[in-house]
């Protein structure tokens, strides 16, 4: 029998993982981790509420407006970017067995997919290193220069169903794109979260770019309206030069439940 309470740090368990440190909620609400072969309660975990949204945005403000993330050269953040990833490798079986524990995902079926979670953070560290942010494109009166500027910080919500899977894309997209992120990890299925919070941590990224926080629809909700964010984008592009077109930023992805995903709209 899988053990969460034991497989987990006391940290990832409880606290949320915000401005490069794991802190208590500021409430006392917590929620169940269930079961979903036994309908038992495997593990209770803290529920964050607006005040914790607000500092976790206000942390990664201030990593994106103060910090050395978005100042460093692209070779300097591809370098980072691969450290995450190392420490992913090391924790593939934990979260398989979380999400098979979480949801009920067949092992197998777990096991197989989160293989590829170390290999989109190394995707996105090459990325991160070769990507041409700032263009020279040709037009009929000359050239335009295309710049593509990080929005600043970046909600990323995670759906129940496939955490681990859909933040391996999320995270490492933001963090080459130069954001800093604020994910809000679903209370039905928050432990993956927590565990690739604790990867950052073992990383050592500057403090404020990775923040994760477990809340509802009411905190998701206030992390959208949240003037200081760019809701899953993660770039803008302004264009100099004559007649040059200014591109969209990536469309906001999914967030799981229909019903929540209306509401942070």
């Amino acid at each position: 029998m899988f053990e969460l309470s034991s497989a987990l740090s006391g940290e990832t368990g409880q606290c949320f993982h915000i401005g490069g440190r794991w802190v208590s909620p500021s409430g006392i609400r917590r929620t169940p981790v269930a079961s979903p072969s036994t309908e038992m309660e495997l593990l209770p975990v803290p529920l964050g509420d607006t005040r914790d949204v607000d500092r976790a945005v206000a942390a990664a403000r201030t990593a994106f407006d103060h910090g050395p993330w978005p100042r460093m050269s692209a070779p300097e953040r591809a370098a980072h970017l691969r450290w995450p990833a190392d420490e992913v490798r090391r924790r593939l079986r934990l979260a398989a067995r979380l999400w098979t524990a979480q949801v009920g995902a067949p092992v197998a079926f777990a096991e197989g997919l989160v293989q590829a979670g170390g290999s989109r953070f190394d995707h996105f560290a090459e990325l991160a290193g070769s990507y041409a942010f700032h263009d020279r494109r040709p037009t009929f009166r000359g050239h335009a220069r295309v710049i593509r500027e990080p929005v600043g910080v970046a909600a990323l919500f995670a759906p129940w169903n496939a955490t681990f899977s859909i933040l391996a894309y999320k995270i490492p997209a933001a963090l080459a794109a130069d954001c800093a992120v604020v994910v809000k990890s679903p209370p039905e299925g928050p432990l993956d979260t927590l565990v690739v919070a604790e990867c950052a941590a073992a990383a050592e990224l500057p403090p404020g770019v990775v923040n994760v926080i477990t809340a509802d629809r009411e905190e998701s909700r206030a992390l959208a309206a949240s003037p200081e964010r760019g809701q899953d984008q993660l770039h803008r592009e302004r264009a100099d030069g004559p007649l040059a077109a200014v591109g969209h930023p990536v469309a906001p992805g999914p967030t799981g439940a229909s019903r929540t995903g209306k509401r942070t709209r």
